[in-house]
């Protein structure tokens, strides 16, 4: 059967992670913005460490994320979901402060220096899709 296969896809199956969301499980909005972050081998919890910071982020900012661990099948990894409540207007410069300013708010003038450090350390990888619900495909 090898010879046969061109491509391999991956399956995951993740779980949401009430401590690191800034938003309940089933608070959904139309428009999301969905990242996903692979951690180095060994890193997990320092991937952890990094997103759980950034819930006090959120909250203060009111930005609804929530927050899911994988917990198998494919290599571990965390995924953010930014649920647009007002739209992809969430999404322009002018909608909230960058978040560097926010998180040095948060957490004291340097610390966003410090945390991007610290993402380059334990993530190998990021990349993110944006989605949208079609109302006039959906059977609800």
């Amino acid at each position: 059967m090898s010879p046969h296969i061109i491509e391999r896809t991956a399956s995951t199956y993740s779980v949401f992670n009430e401590n690191m969301s800034s938003v309940a499980l089933t608070d959904y909005a139309d428009k999301i913005l969905i990242n996903h972050y692979y951690p180095k081998p060994g890193m997990v919890v320092g991937v952890a460490d990094i997103l759980t910071k950034l819930k006090k982020v959120w909250a203060q900012s009111n930005e609804a994320v929530a927050v899911y661990t994988s917990v198998g099948s494919g290599a571990p990894k965390y995924t953010t979901v930014s649920r647009m409540k007002n739209g992809l207007k969430e999404l322009s410069d002018s909608y909230r402060k960058p978040l560097g300013e926010r998180y040095d708010a948060a957490f004291g003038e340097g610390a966003w220096k410090y945390w991007l450090q610290e993402f380059g350390n334990n993530v190998e990888s990021r990349w993110s899709e944006l989605l949208f619900k079609r109302a006039d495909l959906s059977s609800k």
